[in-house]
């Protein structure tokens, strides 16, 4: 099945020595699906979907991304293995990135935004699944302005605080509310 964020279709993907190709079961072959040559691939990533890992990621060069989910778990070892065979260059293993990606990180090369997409993949989530949609922390406090000040202070959240108390409590508020309960 090809998964996106509202629907999913069920349907067939190929992998050939130069393409890759997805028809919906619904089509016939002549009328259409989908296909992109292998030089036309980015990325492969392997995925869970519904917390299994039945779900392969396909990111182009042109950043459109695509999730196929299988129904069993050999059925996407042998579509993973395929792809590996063909275009093992492309086959992103996330966990073995992660000391050079730290790294980077660390030291300004990468920027944060780049840095939580690549830790939101090593958590298996991606944009075509709403189940398990990208995770970005809430450090914006400025919603009227037409452009943030990044260098003034309160345009940002008081990260020492939760989310749930952006504000401090007025004093000796909190106290005389638990006490009136």
């Amino acid at each position: 099945q090809l998964i996106q964020p509202m629907c999913s279709m069920p349907g067939r993907l190929e992998v050939t020595n130069k393409c890759l190709r997805w028809r919906p079961f619904h089509l016939r072959r002549s009328e259409g699906g989908w296909e992109a040559p292998l030089g036309g691939l980015f990325r492969i990533r392997r995925r869970r979907h519904m917390q299994q890992h039945t779900a392969i990621e396909v990111v182009m060069r042109s950043n459109k991304t695509l999730l196929f989910m299988f129904d069993a778990r050999d059925e996407c070892d042998k579509v993973w293995g395929g792809l590996a065979k063909q275009r093992g260059d492309m086959v992103a293993e996330e966990w073995r990135e992660w000391e050079g990606i730290s790294r980077q990180w660390a030291s300004g090369g990468v920027s944060n935004f780049h840095y939580l997409l690549h830790l939101n993949g090593m958590a298996h989530r991606s944009f075509s699944d709403l189940a398990q949609y990208p995770v970005f922390p809430w450090v914006v406090a400025d919603y009227e302005s037409a452009s943030l000040n990044l260098d003034d202070p309160s345009t940002f959240r008081d990260l020492s605080r939760p989310i749930g108390s952006p504000s401090p409590p007025p004093p000796g508020g909190g106290v005389g509310r638990v006490g009136r309960v």
